[in-house]
């Protein structure tokens, strides 16, 4: 990225939040959820995803099924092509 003009670009740190798109039924039902910002463009970004009971992976989104009822957190780091990252994370109850 140094032989480009993006190495002159200025840090902008950017605010990130996990959106959950849908879910928190409980166990057995399936939760999906998105990194969103209004600062940066996350389209060629690489997200890695990381949530209670699952190894981590790696896409735009997360779709998983929560293990057990309780609270369970949620963390998506999206890293640029130019290397900055931004970082998210929740937690949100799992209810019957």
């Amino acid at each position: 990225m140094a032989q480009t003009p993006l190495k002159d670009q200025p840090w902008k740190c950017g605010a990130a939040q996990v959106q959950l798109l849908r879910g928190t039924g409980g166990t057995n039902t399936s939760v999906a959820a998105i990194i969103a910002t209004r600062d940066l463009d996350l389209r060629s970004a690489r997200i890695v995803w990381e949530t209670a009971g699952q190894e981590p992976s790696f896409g735009s989104t997360l779709s998983f099924t929560p293990a057990g009822l309780a609270t369970t957190w949620l963390e998506a780091e999206a890293q640029l092509p130019d290397g900055r990252r931004l970082f998210a994370s929740t937690n949100f109850p799992l209810v019957r």
